[in-house]
């Protein structure tokens, strides 16, 4: 048999396996519409489609009346199960995703879910797409993204989104995101440029949010409705291209920094003078580093960190650091020597949660079978309890890891019910619960010995931690800060223990100390000091009170090439083409003609690509330069493995001139923690196969690794091939700038960035300029011929474009084979 036709067998039982990879190709998407909607939703999620319609249309006529808007079309709103960085977004086109996994923040409240992060996104949705008449009448013809309103700083586009929440009663600038304003109150460096532009904060580009939020809200109340909307008209129009500063002046009279400089001095009387002294913190991690929980075993206390400068999660034992991860660290737990961390990472195409177990005496990392794990509490080292997601179906199980078996304790409700924390008591008698249902929070035990479930309501916000003396200990709100108190189980008494002047979360005790994790420029950890006793009464003892389920909407079978609709025109040679997209994104038609002055002859395009949809990609490609046709299309699975292991197959014909070609590819991508950077690490062999008038296979592999910390970025790479038969000018092998045709080819390059520090100052709030710094790359190819080679030095400059879009600007020159030649490079 010849080698191509077992390479053709191997592609076609990748293809077959493709069809049982987990992946979100394989649930059933389906379409609805409303009044002013179209939903798209897969099956596993149909069960919330009657309320998220309500909440939808409610939203509309409400924005619509606030904004004095009305989008000129249905607005399209996916609705998604899976587990990801993002709870949601949103496109100026009038498009917004929408995770149906509720989250717990610790920077603000958690309130109900779905009308929150749908109001959220609709208000991006409303402000960017807000355009004049003028542009309204033409954009149908022109782009959908021709949205001047999108022409701000990031800050502007997330505090309007969060007023559009607070006018549904979703949302409010509550407790929890107070400490980072009177942080900033004392410390401007907190709200400069760097850090509500760039997210350089403690707390990252939360503070985003934080400022756009707050600033947002008191223009709407110290000026009004009518000036703020009056703004967004504005600035809807052609004006809107010349950035903020000239509508702040001409609608408010005044320049931003003036307004800016209005709202420090307002917040100030308003809350410096009533909120309460809080005291350093008791472990003084470095700077860049927020910690997100705290756990205590056997007098030990660990806690998890997050990196912001570095982009690292850290696990630590007081001060000593156990392990680093470049994965978020989503939930951990410890008995004894062994520790259970949940890690989010990329498997297939996308995000998923997975248990690792950690053994902390040899520091080595386990990887686990149970993927999708939210939550997790040790009972002992080789049995958990855990929170699993399936497709925001949330269920409490209890996991024999070495077995790998389970049994489950509590199967919720509904996709409405949401788990934030569990915290097992000392001896696993009690499993504590905070659980969000609709908004409404409740505090729920599992009684492992009588087997049965114990709820309490709450009507104010509030974190748990670990326990004392059998007693659960909780933190709750109150006023501007919070309370700190026991509960016991089963009969509900609640002991006052001690009062702190700011939000708290994941209260402990640890040798005769009260700690927890709250905010002074970042959460950071803080012993309570100063005692409070009594009795008070927050949660009272009630069942859940679920609604009817509601009956699941299937609408009709979603079919991508029945939805296309024209999204943008795109420039092609001395010509124009159009560009279209199905409502999911997963297919794209693009019809284009042009000139070419080049050759002096007519372009012509059709291109029809599908990913992400059917069980592989699928792309066709038909070209006219002048009178001659150029036919492509291939097939290409999508990666067959668990990751951070990949085996991709794909198969092309093409035809002018006849060419069929296969390729399997193996590979590893995999991201660790190296010398306190973010190291990114990809190896692949690829065997490829172009069959024509002579049958042609090659074999390469390329390893690559990229290291970057918060000064300096290095990346190492190499490539090589061999031709086992056949002609090799078939296969092209590009490596950078530099191209062979050989045989044998082996490439390789060096490249390295060092920061020379930030310029953190802008150009009339139009271009912000933060990091600078210089670069060197360096490549080499040899294949039997003329060494060749490129050495590339510059400078470069990262700018912020309206405070909204980062680019880089590189800047040099370049030796190419003895060539001098001048390099400049924008990045986006």
């Amino acid at each position: 048999m010849k080698k191509t036709t077992i390479l053709f067998v191997m592609i076609f039982v990748s293809f077959s396996l493709s069809m049982l990879a987990t992946s979100g190709r394989n649930v059933m998407w389906w379409k609805s519409e409303t009044e002013h909607f179209i939903y798209l939703y897969h099956t596993e999620v149909a069960s919330v489609m009657t309320e998220v319609m309500g909440i939808s249309e409610e939203t509309f006529e409400k924005l619509s009346e606030f904004f004095g808007y009305e989008p000129e079309e249905k607005l399209i709103i996916i609705l998604r199960g899976y587990e990801d960085y993002s709870n949601g977004f949103a496109f100026s086109s009038g498009k917004a995703v929408i995770i149906t996994l509720g989250d717990f923040y610790p920077y603000r409240v958690d309130g109900y879910w779905f009308k929150t992060v749908i109001s959220h996104e609709l208000g991006h949705v409303f402000q960017l797409s807000m355009v004049n008449d003028f542009l309204k009448a033409i954009r149908p013809f022109l782009s959908r993204y021709l949205t001047p309103n999108a022409l701000q700083p990031l800050w502007m586009a997330e505090g309007f989104a969060q007023l559009s929440s607070e006018i549904m009663n979703a949302d409010s600038y509550d407790y929890r995101r107070l400490p980072y304003l009177l942080d900033g109150l004392s410390n401007n460096l907190l709200f400069s440029d760097s850090a509500i532009v760039d997210g350089k904060s403690p707390i990252g580009y939360e503070a985003v949010y934080n400022f756009g939020y707050a600033f947002i809200n008191f223009l709407y109340e110290s000026y009004g409705h009518e000036k703020l909307v009056e703004f967004l008209k504005f600035k809807s129009g052609i004006r809107g291209i010349f950035g903020i500063s000239a509508t702040f002046k001409e609608i408010y009279g005044k320049t931003y920094e003036e307004l800016k400089s209005e709202f420090f001095q307002k917040m100030g009387k308003k809350y410096l003078k009533a909120s309460g002294d809080i005291q350093e913190e008791i472990l003084e991690a470095p700077k860049s580093e927020e910690i997100l929980k705290l756990s205590v075993d056997n007098g030990r206390l660990f806690y998890v960190s997050l990196d912001r400068s570095n982009h690292l999660y850290n696990f630590y034992s007081e001060d000593a650091l156990l392990y680093s991860s470049a994965y978020p660290i989503v939930d951990f737990d410890v008995k004894g020597s062994s520790a259970a961390l949940v890690l989010l990472e990329r498997d297939n195409e996308g995000l998923q949660t997975r248990l690792h177990v950690l053994d902390i005496s040899r520091r080595r990392l386990k990887r686990t079978a149970y993927e999708h794990i939210l939550r997790v509490q040790l009972i002992n080292e080789t049995t958990a309890v855990v929170v699993e997601n399936e497709f925001s179906h949330q269920r409490i199980k209890l996991i024999f890891i070495d077995k790998k078996s389970h049994e489950v304790l509590l199967d919720l409700p509904d996709l409405f019910f949401n788990i934030s924390q569990i915290s097992l008591s000392p001896g696993a008698r009690f499993l504590a619960v905070r659980g969000n249902y609709k908004g409404e929070k409740y505090l729920l035990f599992y009684d492992f010995l009588k087997h049965s479930e114990i709820s309490y309501f709450s009507t104010v916000d509030f974190s748990i931690g670990g326990w004392e003396n059998g007693h659960l200990l909780v933190a709750s709100e109150n006023e501007m800060g919070s309370q700190i108190f026991s509960v016991e189980p089963e009969f509900g008494k609640q002991l006052l223990l001690a009062i702190f002047p700011r939000s708290v979360l994941w209260p402990v005790c640890n040798n005769e100390k009260l700690l927890v994790v709250s905010q002074k420029e970042g959460f950071k950890i803080f012993e309570v000091v100063g005692e409070a006793e009594g009795e008070i009464v927050l949660f009272q003892r009630r069942t859940i009170q679920v609604d009817e389920s509601e009956e699941s909407i299937k609408g009709e079978i979603y079919e991508p090439l029945e939805n296309l609709r024209f999204e943008t025109l795109f420039p092609y040679f001395l010509g124009a083409g159009m560009y279209f997209e199905d409502y999911l994104s997963t297919t794209r038609l693009s019809l284009a003609a042009g000139y070419n002055p080049l050759n002096s002859s007519p372009q012509v395009l059709l291109a029809l690509k599908s990913q992400e949809y059917f069980p592989f990609d699928i792309e066709f490609r038909l070209s006219f330069a002048g009178a001659y046709p150029d036919f492509h299309c291939g097939f290409n699975t999508p990666n067959l493995l668990d990751g951070p292991f990949y085996l991709k197959a794909g198969i092309s014909l093409s035809f002018f001139p006849k060419l069929f070609g296969s390729q399997l590819s193996f590979g590893y991508i995999d991201y660790a923690e190296v010398i306190g950077g973010k190291s990114t690490f990809q190896n692949f062999i690829t065997i490829k196969d172009v069959q024509s008038g002579i049958n042609t296979m090659e074999l390469s592999g390329s390893i690559s690794v990229n290291w970057a910390n918060e000064s300096a970025q290095l990346a190492i790479g190499t490539k090589a091939r061999a031709i086992l038969f056949g002609n090799p000018e078939l296969i092209n092998f590009d490596f950078g700038k530099l191209s062979s045709d050989e045989k044998l080819a082996l490439g390789a390059n060096l490249s390295a960035e060092i920061s020379l520090g930030v310029r953190n100052f802008n150009l009339l709030n139009l271009l912000y300029f933060f990091e600078q710094g210089i670069g060197g790359k360096f490549s080499f190819l040899f294949d039997g011929n003329p060494f060749q080679f490129s050495l590339t030095l510059y400078k470069f400059e990262s700018i912020n474009l309206y405070g909204s879009y980062p680019l880089k600007l590189c800047f040099g020159f370049s030796i190419e084979n003895l060539k001098l030649k001048p390099y400049f490079n924008i990045s986006f």
